[in-house]
């Protein structure tokens, strides 16, 4: 049998999420085919209390989960794939929230975290209970498939617990669960994250020309190899006869840290660049004015297109000379 990357990535993330692997409820792989049910049958299927004091989603997604339904659809990329890591928890008359994605092909996990009033909890006690996952309390499943990393755990105040255990295929899943989204799109919002929970950058690049031709052109691109490590930037310009049908360029490359890539997620996050993109051209061009092109390809699909002849902002040159500064900076 033939196993994608994929496959091989998603069982090596199960080993390193918490509660999962040799560390967590269970010690071996089950056969190929076999279920192992560690599931609690007197786990109570109804919790009295609605005062949560601690909440842990722990979960992977190995592919695009969707834009959160709070988003017009074309206004960001659908969220990462990757590890997850949502919590809560109750402090007096305030409750710390935390959302952690560890996305594949990346180096550094986003991390969003903020004190909300308590009553936040409360909103995340109604989705339980719209959902009625008490139902599915102490369910505990896993098999030898991929595709399937779930640990869910709520303690309340009177020492009632709520936990669900998922590993291995979508038939770990008990009937009634809710799925991983909605719990993403309430932590999201209450974080402000959408801007930054995106795919990662896969690729960048930054070109100046005039009326004589290119001036020079910028790239960034990821190395094709998911746990790499390492981007590779390339600086292109004319040697000579610059404009020219037989003129001639040179490129020249150089392996970057892959940190620099997620700096210009940063700078694109900043200014919310993904509500420029479908701004249309201006109507006062003019020929032998600088023309600046800037192209942003995310993983997984996705793209930002943007030129200095569009109705952007005023503050897109400042924007432009950020990106051109990350692009360059301790690179030359």
């Amino acid at each position: 049998m033939k196993i994608t990357h994929a496959c091989l990535f998603l069982g090596m993330m199960l080993i390193s999420l918490p509660g999962f692997g040799a560390c967590g409820s269970y010690s071996e792989v089950p056969m190929d085919g076999g279920l192992e049910d560690r599931s609690n049958p007197q786990a109570p299927k109804v919790i009295h209390s609605n005062t949560i004091t601690k909440f842990s989603l722990h979960f992977a997604e190995d592919g695009n989960i969707g834009v959160p339904a709070s988003e017009p659809k074309d206004s960001q990329p659908p969220f990462p794939a990757g590890r997850y890591t949502l919590s809560a928890e109750r402090h007096g008359a305030q409750a710390h929230f935390l959302l952690v994605c560890d996305r594949y092909g990346t180096v550094t996990p986003l991390r969003f975290a903020k004190d909300l009033p308590a009553s936040a909890l409360d909103e995340l006690q109604a989705i339980i209970q719209k959902h009625k996952l008490a139902a599915i309390n102490g369910s505990s499943l896993r098999n030898s498939a991929l595709g399937t990393a779930l640990s869910f755990h709520v303690d309340y105040d009177t020492d009632e617990t709520l936990s669900v255990y998922a590993e291995g295929g979508a038939s770990t899943l008990p009937p009634g669960w809710c799925g991983t989204t909605v719990f993403l799109e309430f932590f999201t919002a209450k974080l402000d994250a959408g801007n930054r929970l995106i795919p990662p950058l896969r690729s960048c690049s930054y070109a100046l020309s005039n009326s004589k031709g290119l001036v020079y052109c910028l790239e960034l691109n990821s190395e094709p190899y998911q746990d790499s490590k390492r981007a590779i930037f390339k600086e292109t310009r004319p040697t000579q006869n610059a404009g020219q049908p037989d003129s001639e360029q040179t490129t020249k490359t150089i392996y970057v840290p892959r940190e620099k890539l997620e700096a210009l997620e940063e700078i694109a996050a900043k200014y919310q660049l993904w509500k420029w993109k479908d701004l249309p051209s201006r109507d006062d061009d003019v020929d032998d004015q600088d023309f600046i092109s800037i192209v942003f390809n995310y993983s997984g699909g996705g793209n930002i297109c943007l030129d200095s002849n569009q109705e952007l902002p005023p503050e897109y040159e400042e924007v432009f000379a950020e990106l051109r500064r990350a692009l360059t900076m301790r690179i030359k």
